[in-house]
């Protein structure tokens, strides 16, 4: 599927972060410096400015999507990862309530031992929910779903930036190889799914996900995914591409899942950073 629309892409200015805190008028809707600080007890030495338009952030507020700032290091200076989230909050969070409901599988994979929350600070737009029409959808379905949603609903009326066609122009090049491998050989079928430009690009990681969920509750004392699971495009040892959701008081449970699979409060959380300038 193609974007159809011609209206052309124009340079806007970026927004502030003034303008940002005004316009996500829960007033924490916008989770920055302050906000990072006040709950990871870290600072960040470069904090860079926010790469979205007045224009971008009005739409996503209309999307029920935040603000928020990703930073790379902890509070004792060490990369942020899934374990160092885990072992900084004492898997406790301000409510009284686990982080992580258990850990035992997963705390030698990497994806929680090692992979970084990101690798330098960076603002992403993520959105509160799972986004419509990705529940009870294999992974090829859901990936079709996110496709959709940047059409109809992040691009609504306008061009798609040249990265974001390149990107759904591969999926849907590649939709039907991918179908058949599915069924053929899920391991691969994963593998190939989670490299697509369009996963990569518009998923959050197990250990984003993660860190939204604490920064969050730490600043709104509200849960994200209480009842609900995102997939991520990161894959376990076995294969299996790791969601996390049902972060409830008990913790956050992380499991994976082969593509093929799908069940009804199983979605995925769109986010974005900014384009490349």
């Amino acid at each position: 599927m193609s974007s159809t629309a011609t209206a052309p892409v124009q340079t806007q200015p970026r927004a502030s972060e003034s303008f940002a805190r005004n316009l996500f008028l829960r007033g924490t809707d916008c989770l920055g410096a302050t906000e990072v600080e006040q709950v990871l007890k870290t600072k960040t030495d470069k904090m860079p400015a926010i790469p979205f338009t007045e224009a971008e952030l009005k739409r996503a507020r209309a999307l029920n999507q935040f603000l928020i700032l990703f930073v790379p290091k902890g509070a004792d200076g060490n990369d942020l990862t899934m374990k160092a989230l885990y072992e900084q909050f004492n898997n406790e969070l301000a409510d009284g309530g686990k982080l992580l409901y258990e850990v035992s599988w997963y705390g030698g994979e990497v994806f929680f031992t090692t992979d970084p929350v990101v690798t330098e600070p960076m603002w992403k737009l993520v959105s509160r929910e799972v986004i419509p029409d990705s529940v009870s959808e294999n992974y090829l379905g859901q990936t079709q779903a996110i496709v959709d949603y940047v059409i109809n609903k992040v691009y609504e009326g306008e061009e798609l930036p040249a990265l974001y066609q390149q990107a759904i122009d591969e999926f849907e090049a590649r939709k039907s190889e991918l179908e058949e491998l599915m069924s053929n050989d899920w391991q691969a079928a994963a593998k190939e799914l989670a490299e697509l430009k369009v996963n990569q690009l518009f998923r959050l990681t197990p250990a984003q996900t993660l860190y939204t969920i604490a920064l969050y509750q730490g600043v709104n004392h509200e849960r994200l995914l209480e009842g609900m699971y995102s997939w991520s495009a990161s894959r376990s040892s076995s294969g299996r591409l790791v969601f996390v959701g049902g972060a409830d008081r008990r913790g956050a449970v992380v499991d994976g899942f082969d593509p093929r699979g799908s069940f009804s409060s199983l979605g995925v959380c769109f986010s974005r950073s900014g384009l490349p300038t």
